[in-house]
């Protein structure tokens, strides 16, 4: 499928290959015609593993920097969902310190504790 890319140009399919179309390509006006009068035939999408040097786009799917990109982008998102259990942990460790009530009469754990060592096991995680 063909691409609407965020700064106004396209990536279209040419013979098979990804092509980068900009204003200045003669190619450029009837591709935006296409787009206007075909919209559903493209996404609008950056592509992550393309990019464009001296003039022509190179797959970097194998490069070091396209593999430490997308890592770096997967930690931010594992942060960010520990983060967001540990937000939820602490809404009932809230609740614990208003209601509070044994969580294991065997051990005599209550749920504040219990959520407390929840939590410091996320934070852990995300230290690590």
């Amino acid at each position: 499928m063909n691409k609407f890319r965020y700064d106004g140009s396209f990536v279209i399919t040419l013979n098979g290959l990804p092509y980068h179309v900009v204003q200045e390509d003669a190619l450029y006006s009837s591709t935006l015609e296409d787009f206007q009068t075909n919209p559903t035939n493209y996404e609008a999408e950056e592509i992550e593993t393309m990019k464009y040097h001296e003039g022509n786009w190179v797959d970097i799917s194998d490069t070091e920097e396209y593999l430490a990109t997308i890592t770096a982008k997967e930690n931010a998102l594992a942060i960010i969902t520990i983060q967001n259990q540990i937000d939820e942990l602490d809404k009932k460790r809230i609740r614990a310190i208003v209601e509070p009530s044994i969580k294991d009469e065997a051990t005599g754990q209550t749920w504040l504790e219990y959520y407390t060592a929840q939590i410091m096991a996320l934070r852990t995680e995300i230290s690590a």
